[in-house]
């Protein structure tokens, strides 16, 4: 089976090192970290979608994350 967790972040300058510690908390469990966010060369927008690609019991990651952050499961 295969988990992504996704994780909509409205305020990437302000949250991205609080996101980094919980990820690196859980870095054992995280498979593939994907980050997008909109933007061109002149204009970076301050949101982003991170995408976690899961191994094993992903409940406490999610439970983590949407503390501070909206996120969605999607398992396949």
């Amino acid at each position: 089976m295969t988990t992504i967790i996704g994780i909509e972040i409205p305020e990437r300058n302000t949250d991205a090192i609080k996101l980094q510690e919980m990820l690196t908390h859980f870095g054992c469990s995280i498979r593939t970290r994907i980050g997008l966010h909109y933007g061109t060369e002149k204009n970076c927008s301050n949101s982003g979608v991170v995408l976690l690609d899961v191994s094993g019991d992903y409940l406490p990651i999610v439970d983590a994350l949407k503390k501070h952050w909206r996120t969605k499961v999607m398992e396949f």
